[in-house]
């Protein structure tokens, strides 16, 4: 029976104090015991390389029974216990302490325990090619053993040793996962020293195994990071030693065959039955329907999750070779099939179909994403037709369009803005020319279209679209006329361009160097016409007859004169501007003094037209310019502007309380306004970080507002010890400057100066 002492204890609450200490003790010398035996056990396996799977399996059930102990336990001094120690902290403290580092050691000999359970059941899932869950295993391995560094267990020897066994299981995963896709892919090549021709391709085969582990092997090696490196491998193959075969070689095709365990497929090159040297791009287009369709059920369709979303490894592969099979159609095949005389022309609609359908099944199949593809773009190239012009004709009306205004714009860069501009034309043209006069000029748009979808979406002058068109139009006419003609055309287009960089700069002179916004147009003009010349030259060069077809058909030399004239004008608008802004924050001197009423006045009127320049170049550069291009120089405006408000202010040697306040509160209007200026379009919800990314001394100022209203020992917090962000802002002798000039010489200003340091 317990005694009248024992009760007395309970009732006060003593002895469960002295219960729960002494139990907590008991405890802790059980965790020591098994943390020594886990120890000992993870030490002998992976240290000294002792299996012994039951007294394993064994020390993790005793430490979830630990964890279980400890669980209760808590519960009790949290509960129970807390409410009656409320007259002794010291001993809820000491118990809770005790309760903490007793959950560490759990936690602790918890992930030991996961670890060891991992590493085990890995080689288990290995063995069953089960290689999704053991890369899993693998992954969960990584994670705890990165929990035992970060706990500040990194210099353990059974830590080290257990990062070294995860390492050698990740590797033997990988080791694993190449084999099996080395065995599922097969390819038997001709010797790697022979030079690929029609005699040798039917030594080409590849062997596809029907594995059911191949998904699972598949996303696994997504995990581990090796599936793209593999499919680019396996892809640089497919096109040198299928594709290419298939396209260059006249009469080559292919022969397929298909068991249970795997799928094959073995070229062979016959005679070309037309007697040509390539393939026409029907057959083309149907040998490769029916290879993507023969890889399709073992390998296309497979799903893996890549960046958290389910891809099939068609698009994968599609990604990584697809440029590359396009333009071997486009220079291999669809470049044979050119017609050389317009009563080839209506032939030519088949391969146009043909074309279409082509990229409609590799669509289908998520080969490639939407019908951008370049193939389509160039099988319709050659429908362009042309009504002969002379060259001086062409050239006054190149001058005549020169001479137009700039400021009548039109907008490129996005597909439906070029469509409407098309009809647009074409509406215009319905009233003035012939039928045959519509057709030319509709297919001439058609055939630049691509190029401009791919340009920054901006303003540019409908005189320069126009231009462009022009010249379109007159290479068009080239390569359906005589030789000489076709050569004098050409130039004619040269010169064209040439006449465009004298006269436009000259001609428009005074309204180019004082207008931001015809300065910003004709910016886009000469970049434009720089992005046409890319391609412009190549576009017929096949067409055009020697020597223009043997390499002089090229525009390239022009694009650096465009691209250097589209940048001289706008950098001396940037200059103008800068100048601008510099000048109107003069007004407000050196930003001293300004809380007297007169210098508040000059100060706050100088902000604000700094601000409404900035605003007024949004409006008029927003809508015209590219968004990067406006983004950088309305950062670099901005960043002007800073600069020259933070050396002013951090100049000066003397800043009363009330100045630092009006300071304050004028150039937060700077602080609100400039976001929005920074981007393109005011009203956007995106892009809120652009200033803090483009504008360089955007930190500056924010920590320079900061420290006009902060307290000594914020200055000293925010530096803290040369690391905070105050310190990316200013150097400690700047920091030091300010504070000299912000607060009285006093004990506490001395050692706030003191804790600033460089770091």
């Amino acid at each position: 029976m317990a005694s009248i002492v024992t009760d007395v204890l309970k009732n006060s609450g003593l002895l469960e104090k002295e219960d729960l200490s002494t139990r907590i003790g008991k405890l802790a010398s059980r965790i020591d015991e098994t943390k020594a035996e886990v120890y000992s056990t993870v030490q002998d396996k992976y240290v000294d390389f002792k299996p012994n799977l039951n007294k394993t399996l064994d020390l993790s059930g005793r430490v979830k029974v630990l964890a279980t102990d400890t669980q209760s336990l808590a519960n009790k001094i949290k509960g129970e216990i807390s409410s009656q120690l409320n007259s002794s902290t010291s001993d809820l403290h000491d118990l809770t302490h005790q309760m903490e580092k007793t959950n560490a050691l759990i936690d602790m000999l918890h992930i030991l325990c996961q670890v060891q359970e991992d590493l085990e059941q890995f080689e288990k899932t290995l063995d069953a090619q089960d290689f999704l869950q053991a890369s899993k295993h693998v992954d969960n391995t990584r994670q705890n053993v990165a929990l035992l560094k970060k706990g500040g267990y990194c210099d353990l020897k059974i830590v080290k040793a257990l990062e070294a066994e995860r390492c050698i299981h990740h590797q033997t995963l990988i080791y694993h996962l190449e084999e099996m896709w080395t065995a599922t892919l097969k390819w038997n090549l001709p010797p790697a020293k022979e030079t690929l021709n029609a005699k040798n391709v039917s030594q080409i085969r590849l062997t596809i195994g029907h594995n059911t582990n191949l998904p699972s092997a598949m996303q696994a090696m997504e995990q581990v990071g090796i599936l793209t490196p593999k499919l680019k491998a396996f892809g640089k193959k497919l096109v040198e030693f299928i594709v290419t075969p298939l396209i260059t070689f006249g009469g080559c095709g292919f022969n397929t065959g298909k068991t249970d365990e795997e799928s094959e497929i073995v070229l062979r090159c016959k005679k070309s039955s037309s007697g040509q040297d390539h393939n026409e791009p029907m057959v083309v287009y149907s040998n490769l329907k029916v290879l993507l369709g023969f890889m399709k059920s073992p390998l296309l369709d497979t799903v893996v999750q890549s960046q958290q979303e389910n891809v099939k490894i068609s698009t994968l592969l599609g990604c990584l070779i697809w440029k590359d099979i396009a333009d071997l159609l486009i220079s291999k095949c669809l470049v044979h099939s050119i017609p050389t005389t317009s009563s080839q022309l209506e032939k030519y609609k088949a391969v146009i179909e043909a074309t279409q359908e082509f990229e409609k099944y590799l669509q289908q199949i998520g080969f490639i994403h939407e019908l951008t593809s370049p193939l389509l773009s160039y099988a319709r190239n050659v429908n362009l037709h042309f009504a002969n012009r002379k060259c001086q004709e062409i050239t006054i009306k190149a001058r005549e369009l020169m001479k137009k205004e700039l400021h009548n714009t039109l907008f490129v860069g996005t597909e439906e803005k070029i469509v409407e501009d098309k009809e647009e034309e074409d509406e215009k043209s319905d009233s003035s020319k012939e039928d045959a006069k519509q057709n030319s000029e509709a297919n001439s748009q058609q055939q630049h279209l691509g190029d401009v979808l791919r340009f920054p979406y901006c303003a540019v002058s409908e005189s320069v679209q126009q231009l462009s068109t022009l010249a379109y139009e007159t290479l068009q006419d080239a390569v359906t006329d005589t030789p000489q003609c076709a050569i004098q055309l050409f130039f004619t287009v040269r010169n064209m361009f040439e006449l465009f960089c004298d006269i436009v700069p000259t001609y428009h002179r005074d309204s180019i160097e004082k207008l931001a916004q015809v300065s910003a147009i004709h910016h886009n003009n000469c970049m434009l016409i720089a992005h046409y010349l890319m391609t412009l030259g190549h576009q017929y060069r096949q067409s055009l007859p020697p020597p223009l077809s043997q390499g002089a058909a090229s525009f390239v030399d022009l694009i650096p004169v465009f691209r250097k004239l589209a940048s001289e004008c706008f950098l001396a608008q940037m200059r103008t501007q800068r100048s601008l802004l510099i000048e109107s924050l003069s007004e407000a001197a050196t930003f001293d003094r300004v809380a007297e009423e007169n210098n508040k006045n000059v100060t706050e009127k100088a902000i604000k037209k700094t601000v409404h320049q900035l605003k007024h170049l949004q409006r008029v550069w927003g809508t015209v310019l590219p968004s990067h291009v406006y983004t950088k120089a309305m950062a670099t405006l901005a960043n002007t502007v800073l600069i020259h408000i933070v050396e002013k202010i951090t100049a000066l040697e003397d800043i009363s309380a009330d100045d630092a306040h009006t300071l304050y509160s004028l150039l937060s209007v700077l602080s609100v306004e400039l976001p929005s200026i920074v981007r393109p379009k005011p009203d956007s919800q995106t892009g809120g970080g652009i200033v803090e990314t483009q504008v360089e001394t955007w930190m500056s100022f924010k920590e320079l507002l900061f420290i006009l209203e902060a307290s000594l020992q914020d200055i000293v917090d925010r530096w803290a010890d040369g690391k905070g962000p105050l310190a990316l802002a200013f150097s400690s002798t700047e920091v030091k400057s300010m504070i000299r000039a912000l607060f009285q010489n006093t004990d506490r200003r001395a050692t706030a100066l003191s804790k600033i340091k460089k770091s």
